[in-house]
């Protein structure tokens, strides 16, 4: 924060003492924000009396990196209970005091059944690059498979952005024998993010994998990296056809990423006849982010889907292929009975300059 003189310095440390609870807490925070120790009891005090309605908690905590102080840890801890918002800060704050407890309670938190906590947590541990490697290259052989599972989607994370991540890619490479899918599937997400020979080697050997979701992630690395081409974009085509929706939206995706054209047949096809609503929408989305014209009569009969999230999809990806000279046909949708749509509707003509008037 701004610096402050030693007359206010000495103010607020005189404020400290306040029989008003909103003047002591304010003047512990303002001494902490000048990175000033004397206040941080207060700090204490006030996050384990629970006493947000003087200070806002998002904001002490988010300041509590900064101080580093070991004090605070106990009460960081007691508050992971809170509001993801808070809980992420307190996080952060603990990794940034680095001590054995703090650092402890953080890796704990991997292995929460929250997919939001844990996997955000991997993403905070990760932020911290090569301070808690060693660490993560332990627990990724943790006997719990969440705690497993997450330390390698942390390594993952760490080995793009690492001068040389040969430590982290060497153990994604071993994960991905690991007996647990949810592992395995992390470790080759985070192999086809890389670009090294010995990355596409591994995913040359899962390419065929038991495990859809590992076979797939193989196929997008392998094809950005021009490797097993044709192998690989039949893979992700494929599995659009797949029982589980969840491995259709996966291809979905994968195939929207790398938007090669020849996967905009089966994209139309998806688009017309999945039977999950979400498929037939992420397949139109697909369909515009790759922007072959081809599949524009398509989009504009999907206009009307029986379902409102496919209606608004195709809402926005008929703007996408047409621009402007879709605006007269998108309006027609604006008397749609959902909202959804006529959201969609307003956020083109927005996008576009339209004026209905101009109907």
């Amino acid at each position: 924060g701004d610096s402050v003189s030693e007359e206010n310095i000495n103010q607020l440390l005189k404020h400290l003492d306040s029989d008003d609870l909103a003047t002591r807490y304010k003047a512990a925070f303002e001494l902490m924000k000048q990175n000033r120790s004397e206040g941080i009891p207060v700090i204490v005090d006030y996050i384990n009396q629970r006493h947000f309605q003087y200070l806002d908690s998002y904001t002490v905590v988010d300041q509590l990196a900064n101080v580093q102080d070991e004090r605070v840890t106990e009460a960081l801890i007691g508050m992971l209970d809170m509001p993801a918002h808070v809980v992420g800060n307190a996080l952060n704050s603990l990794l940034a005091i680095g001590s054995e407890r703090s650092v402890d309670a953080v890796f704990t938190m991997l292995m929460t059944p929250s997919p939001w906590f844990g996997w955000g947590t991997a993403q905070l541990i990760a932020d911290y690059g090569e301070r808690y490697l060693e660490r993560l290259l332990e627990t990724r052989q943790h006997e719990n498979p969440l705690m497993r599972a997450r330390s390698i989607a942390a390594l993952s994370f760490l080995a793009r952005s690492l001068e040389n991540p040969v430590v982290a890619e060497s153990a994604l490479i071993d994960a991905l024998k690991d007996q647990d899918r949810n592992v395995r599937e992390r470790a080759a997400q985070g192999l086809a993010q890389l670009s090294s020979n010995s990355a596409h080697a591994a995913l040359q050997h899962v390419l065929t994998d038991d495990d859809v979701e590992v076979s797939q992630w193989a196929a997008e690395g392998l094809y950005k990296a021009g490797l097993e081409v044709e192998k690989a974009l039949s893979l992700l085509m494929e599995t659009l056809k797949h029982r589980d929706w969840l491995i259709q939206r996966n291809a979905v995706w994968a195939l929207k990423r790398i938007a090669d054209k020849r996967s905009v047949s089966s994209l139309i096809h998806t688009l017309q006849y999945a039977e999950h609503r979400a498929i037939r929408a992420y397949a139109a989305e697909a369909l515009a982010d790759i922007g072959d014209k081809s599949c524009i009569d398509a989009v504009q009969s999907a206009l009307e889907d029986q379902d409102e999230l496919v209606r608004a999809a195709c809402v926005k990806a008929l703007a996408q292929l047409v621009g402007y000279d879709a605006m007269s046909q998108i309006a027609a949708l604006r008397a749609d009975k959902s909202v959804a749509v006529q959201q969609a509707v307003i956020e083109v003509w927005e996008q576009y300059g339209f004026q209905p008037d101009n109907l």
